[in-house]
């Protein structure tokens, strides 16, 4: 299957679904939202996260047709998504993707249950009226919501940036480059999605974590794309993460300027891929390594002073992470 098709039947699906979301809106019906929402605000030295509950979160529209309690019409009876279904029946690439071991033995009968693919899609029409609002996006505005799933189904591979937040040291500069790494201050989509993955850590230390403005990025790593469901991978599928490169980054910011820093998240950032979406927050996977001075854990956060890189010393640091 082409983008162009896949992009179109998914406009469809979008286009058709709107005016019933909007007839059951009118008629006072309940919509949940994105309740435990992340929250990034800027202070002094550092950003601050936080999780924002029920109010000023985004709406949940797929919750509409994701509860046995809802009497809103079932998302298999729209024609646009029976017309969606009945081509991609016939893609392997679909079929690896969304259909669990269990289900492909009784693969007739179960395009009813699909559950996963039903979430997804779910997701996908989220996603696009959170964007575009009740309005019809032209087909190339809609390629930022059906790109990178068509990616996650059909690519045979991608190509994503690993990023370090550089934890309690501040930059005078944006960015700096050196052949594939660069020092680059976090945008706040980054910064948004990076507070989401904390959530599901148990005792996480929001105030610690959030004290990193910029990360140490290495850039353009490609991977094969798994012929198999996201939701099934295992321990052995995991992405190799570049420890050595990291932590001779860390290593020669104390070579070069004595600050002594440290991580405890690293993050995947693919280009164009993603298995899933929340709400507009951009995709990524997220890895708890923690490795800094133990003294960050005693409210180091409260310093009145940090170290300070000038961009004089980048490209010397990010040119003795290369070498050693």
């Amino acid at each position: 299957m082409e983008l162009k098709q896949f992009n179109n039947l998914l406009l469809n699906i979008v286009n058709e679904i709107q005016p019933i979301i909007q007839t059951y809106l009118t008629n006072n019906k309940l919509i949940e939202t994105y309740y435990d929402y992340p929250e990034v605000t800027y202070e002094k030295d550092f950003p601050k996260f936080s999780t924002k509950f029920y109010t000023n979160c985004p709406v949940k529209y797929s919750s509409l047709f994701l509860t046995k309690k809802s009497d809103f019409i079932d998302i298999y009876d729209l024609e646009s998504v029976k017309e969606l279904i009945k081509i991609l029946k016939n893609e392997s690439s679909f079929i690896n993707k969304f259909l669990t071991n269990n289900i492909k033995q009784v693969f007739e009968e179960a395009w009813g249950e699909l559950l996963i693919f039903r979430i997804t899609l779910a997701e996908i029409i989220d996603r696009a009226l959170l964007l575009f609002g009740f309005s019809t996006p032209t087909e190339n505005e809609f390629l930022q919501v059906s790109t990178p799933i068509y990616n996650y189904i059909f690519a045979e591979s991608y190509t994503y940036d690993v990023y370090v937040p550089i934890l309690f040291i501040k930059f005078d500069f944006e960015n700096k480059d050196f052949e594939n790494y660069s020092i680059t201050r976090m945008s706040n989509d980054i910064q948004l999605a990076r507070c989401n993955a904390l959530k599901y850590v148990p005792g996480v230390n929001y105030s610690l974590e959030a004290c990193a403005t910029h990360a140490f990025v290495i850039h353009d790593i490609q991977k094969k794309n798994p012929n198999y469901s996201f939701f099934e991978q295992n321990t052995e599928d995991e992405y190799t993460l570049p420890l050595k490169e990291i932590k001779a980054f860390f290593s020669s910011l104390i070579v070069h300027n004595n600050c002594k820093s440290g991580f405890s998240q690293i993050i995947i950032v693919p280009h164009d891929y993603a298995p899933e979406y929340t709400a507009t927050l951009q995709y990524i996977r997220s890895f708890r390594v923690e490795d800094y001075p133990n003294y960050f854990k005693e409210y180091y956060w409260n310093s009145k002073s940090f170290p300070c890189i000038e961009e004089r010393f980048s490209e010397n640091i990010l040119n003795t992470t290369k070498k050693i």
